[in-house]
């Protein structure tokens, strides 16, 4: 049966497993792999007078993409624009991985 999610996916990632002395490797463990990452921001809830606002970046791709918490990502967005990522915490489902991510524009 096909992804009915894939269609979504019009971005893809580079996936960098760190090396065994936590080096990052020159060439990536998989790349060209198609994924979307999306931004949404919600209003923290807490006792203070002023809501604050939190970002929350994840990442989707298919179930047998071989992404681990702690790998660094590079997103190529649909409009061109380069992002880097550090892979937090996954939720796998039938369909499709989430995962939660940290930007990181210095790496």
């Amino acid at each position: 049966m096909a992804n009915p999610f894939e269609k979504m996916w019009r971005d893809t990632m580079n996936i960098y497993h760190y090396n065994d002395d936590g080096s990052l490797p020159a060439t990536p463990s998989h790349a060209g792999v198609k994924c979307h990452y999306s931004m949404k921001t919600v209003a923290a809830v807490g006792t203070d007078a002023a809501p604050e606002l939190v970002n929350q970046n994840k990442l989707f791709c298919a179930p047998d993409v071989d992404i681990r918490p702690g790998d660094y990502l590079e997103v190529t967005q649909r409009n061109g624009n380069k992002v880097n990522l550090t892979v937090g915490e996954g939720f796998p489902y039938t369909y499709n991985q989430e995962f939660s991510v940290t930007r990181n524009d210095k790496v």
